[in-house]
């Protein structure tokens, strides 16, 4: 039967042969006939290595299951710690472009900030506002919406804006950097352990007399 339906007229029951197109038609045809006598086809895809173990024992157990499995397990450990080490908050804090830093008295400077947070839980959550900074260390002050209020209520899967004042007061060594980085820490009031914190830019405005007089140089000096 398999001769009778090879479009090529080669007869695959001799092994393999550089004419066959891999049609299948044969072993089809070989499949159907060996089921009427509840016996397994003759012709089918396998490999040389196939062939040449066909009869041993299927080795389940090899070198490269082992590798797989090891891999596997160590990419499902990381995932694991990963999901379990992650806080499910949201933050991000981007300095308001549109208003600039300010001077609002003696050495006191404001910037302003736009502040996202979203929480991923269904609990509600009290929330305070912390600075850290390693070269500031004057007087720090944040408000929320222009209150003196460092603390918001964010409901479970929520999504909040709010905007950020800080105050800092400035020392005159200070003065001549122009920009800081300044650390913004959001930590729940009940639960230290739901926080999160980012970098950002904290800048100082050309009123300030340390940082004007090294600007007004280099332009002196760039004519």
């Amino acid at each position: 039967m398999c001769l009778v339906v090879c479009p090529t007229g080669i007869d695959i029951r001799e092994g393999a042969n550089p004419w066959c197109i891999a049609c299948g038609k044969c072993s089809d045809a070989c499949t159907k006939q060996m089921d009427k006598e509840n016996k397994k086809t003759l012709i089918g895809y396998w490999s040389e290595n196939q062939i040449s173990q066909k009869g041993s024992p299927i080795r389940w157990i090899r070198p490269r299951t082992v590798i797989y499995a090891l891999f596997l397990t160590l990419t499902i450990s990381a995932i694991g710690i990963l999901l379990s080490s992650r806080v499910p908050l949201y933050l991000s804090v981007l300095p308001d472009r549109n208003i600039q830093p300010m001077l609002i008295q003696e050495g006191i400077v404001r910037n302003f900030y736009e502040v996202q947070m979203q929480n991923l839980t269904p609990k509600d959550r009290t929330l305070k506002f912390e600075i850290e900074t390693s070269d500031l260390q004057g007087e720090r002050k944040i408000l929320v919406g222009g209150t003196e209020e460092a603390t918001v209520q964010l409901k479970g899967n929520s999504e909040e804006r709010y905007r950020l004042f800080i105050e800092l007061k400035i020392a005159e060594q200070d003065s001549k950097k122009r920009s800081h980085d300044i650390k913004l820490k959001v930590i729940d009031i009940q639960d230290s352990e739901y926080s999160k914190s980012e970098t950002v830019p904290f800048l100082l405005p050309v009123s300030i007399s340390g940082w004007k007089i090294q600007n007004d140089e280099r332009i002196v000096h760039g004519r």
